[in-house]
């Protein structure tokens, strides 16, 4: 009894949870019957709040569950489950996308879409799901960083300056620093990782070449732009320098240049060659770019080709033209000995480079032909007598010829340093001739009256003082009739102080006198009667007699060439007489007061140094050169076989 009625409440009850069922609502997310759909999130959204962060929002529906989840695929069928978890009351949530994925989507498939499904969660279940697609904005790469500039400098050392403007939109990672040295191929200098760095010190390059430059900007997403290029100006190398002369004095090659102004000079440097065969030799570095000369030693006889080289920092060179250049002596030559000139020859002795240097005119274009041409100045210069006018000056190398206009000279002889003269002119009045600078007459020191001639004048040294005086001979007539005496005088440079050395009687002419270079001597010509010496105190010398027979001997009185020549060292003195249509050359012997024959058939002799002397043959019409000694005499060498040569002393 009591089972049945156990079986009958159950079946009742049975029925009675069966009817409520069909009235009430399933709302409950933790209940598994609920009705999903009164807690499924409603109105998803998506938009694209940034470049890289696209935001999804919803409505939030129902009671209380435990919140969301979102899934996410990048094609709607391959899920990434739950890439966010939020809270019961969250609406909103933001996706941040790695642009770079983006980009390296976009460029692989040609477009980016993301799909988002959304649903809420209570415990194990879940509403139903709600989905979106979006395609989300794919940034362009970033604008171009131009160069701005592109400058180098040497200065305090070695740099290339690239300079670009920076980048102000977009995002960044690097800037990449590229060049092409003359379309070769493309070279990465640096990357640099800062934005606000937009110049950068290069050191490795070549400004002699147009080497290209430009920026690779490079933005957080891996796109690239390259900017516009510059390349460098190019450094042309230095301009071709002249070697203005190239001159020999006293052991040494003496180098004189055009300066340069050039902003990356390095060094000036003199090359030789000996052969011309592309061997050159380095011989000097100047590495002061306002020094336009400079010198080496060298030895005597030896000829060389000379250039110059101008170096600059990036290591271009400039090569001149080249020059010749000999430490053989030079000789002055004339190819006929007339009085009316001759065209006046240079020319180099050595065996290898034959130059000549042919001057008949003056640098204004002017005839100037020459006479008696001979070196002064120890070789830099040459002075020649010409018709009509006071000199001829030429340098060296035959550049400058100058003619010095006055009045004409009879006789002439030079300082210690042969840059001024002092002459006697065909009017018979003494002037003295500046030979260096201005090369004109500097003052006329005597007056003549009618009964006055002044002639060989020559300065002399006195009490070691140089050039202190100025020696003269002068004729005093009594009367018109040039019947009177000439003595030997002596006066200051400018005209004063004039002292009478001599005094001679009965008509005498005291004529050439001679000063020894020690100013201890006095060599001079008793007109028709003989050669002298005297000491400067003296008022009268004594004879010079020949140390064979004893005789008198009478120095020809010549014009323009002067007789009588003391050596350098005042130990002897050349001269020539001339007698039965014959010239003698004689020597004079200070330490026994006489002469002897030194050649027959000669004349026109001087000093080339102490112990050699340069004479001219009559009967071979050659110039020869011959050593002598107190106690010897060496055989003749010859000059040259022109009628008139002068050979440059070392």
């Amino acid at each position: 009894m009591v089972k049945s009625m156990i079986r009958i409440l159950l079946f009742f009850l049975i029925i009675f949870f069966a009817c409520e069922d069909k009235s009430r609502v399933w709302d409950n997310p933790y209940d598994p019957r609920s009705d999903r759909s009164l807690w499924t999130p409603d109105s998803l959204k998506a938009r694209q709040k940034s470049p890289d962060k696209i935001e999804l929002s919803w409505q939030r529906k129902g009671r209380e569950f435990d919140g969301f989840r979102i899934d996410k695929s990048t094609d709607g069928e391959i899920w990434k489950d739950s890439v966010a978890v939020l809270g019961n009351y969250d609406s909103k949530w933001t996706d941040t996308l790695d642009m770079k994925l983006v980009v390296s989507e976009y460029l692989s498939n040609g477009s980016v879409e993301y799909f988002y499904r959304l649903y809420a969660f209570a415990d194990t279940n879940q509403s139903d799901k709600v989905k979106i697609k979006f395609q989300p904005l794919v940034p362009g790469p970033p604008k171009p960083v131009n160069i701005i500039s592109v400058s180098y400098t040497h200065l305090p050392t070695k740099k290339l300056t690239v300079d670009w403007n920076k980048l102000t939109q977009g995002s960044f990672k690097s800037y990449h620093l590229y060049t092409t040295v003359e379309n070769s191929t493309d070279t990465s200098i640096v990357s640099i990782n800062d934005i606000d760095v937009t110049l950068y010190h290069y050191t490795v390059f070549d400004p002699s070449k147009s080497n290209k430059y430009w920026i690779l900007v490079e933005d957080s997403t891996g796109l690239k732009t390259i900017g516009k290029s510059m390349n460098n100006s190019i450094d042309d190398p230095p301009s071709k320098g002249k070697l203005d002369t190239v001159r020999y004095k006293q052991g040494k090659f003496q180098f004189s240049w055009n300066q340069f102004s050039i902003s990356d000079f390095l060094y000036y440097e003199i090359e030789d060659s000996n052969d011309l065969n592309n061997s050159w030799n380095s011989v000097k570095i100047i590495d002061n770019q306002n020094q336009i000369n400079t010198e080496i030693s060298i030895n005597n006889d030896i000829e060389n080709t000379y250039r110059l080289i101008v170096s600059d920092v990036w290591g271009q060179k400039s090569i001149s033209d080249y020059r010749t250049a000999s430490s053989y002596s030079k000789i002055v030559r004339m190819d006929e000995l007339s009085e009316i000139g001759d065209t006046v020859t240079i020319m180099n002795t050595g065996p290898k480079l034959k130059f000549y240097h042919l001057i008949h005119k003056d640098v204004n274009g002017v005839n100037a032909y020459g006479y008696f041409p001979f070196w002064i100045q120890g070789g830099e210069k040459i002075f020649s007598f010409i018709k009509d006018n006071t000199g001829f000056i030429i340098d060296d190398d035959g550049g400058n010829p100058s003619i010095i206009k006055g009045v004409e000279i009879e006789s002439i002889a030079f300082s210690s340093d042969e840059k001024t003269a002092v002459f006697a002119g065909v009017d018979h009045n003494i002037y003295t001739v500046d030979l260096k600078d201005d090369l004109q007459i500097k003052r006329k020191l005597t007056t003549i009256n009618n009964n006055e001639w002044y002639g060989d004048p020559e300065f002399v040294n006195i009490d070691g003082t140089k050039d202190s005086l100025i020696m003269y001979w002068q004729d005093k007539f009594q009367s018109n009739n040039n019947i009177g005496e000439a003595n030997i005088y002596w006066m200051d440079p400018f005209g004063n102080l004039v002292k009478q050395l001599t005094k001679a009687i009965n008509g005498e002419r005291l004529l050439m006198p001679r000063m020894s270079p020690d100013g201890e001597k006095i060599l001079y010509y008793k007109e028709d009667d003989g050669l002298y010496v005297m000491n400067p105190s003296d008022e009268v010398g004594v004879p010079v007699t020949t140390t064979s027979s004893n005789v008198k001997v009478l120095p020809e009185n010549n014009k323009y060439f002067r007789n009588i020549s003391w050596a350098p060292n005042s130990e002897r003195a050349v001269f020539w007489t001339y007698k039965n249509n014959t010239y003698f050359l004689y020597l004079f012997e200070r330490s026994i007061g006489k002469a002897r024959l030194l050649q027959s058939g000669a004349r026109f002799g001087s000093w080339y140094d102490n112990s050699t002397v340069t004479y001219r043959s009559e009967s071979a019409n050659k110039m020869y050169m011959i050593n002598v000694t107190s106690n010897t005499i060496g055989d003749p060498i010859l000059i040259h076989d022109s009628p008139w040569a002068d050979l440059q002393p070392r």
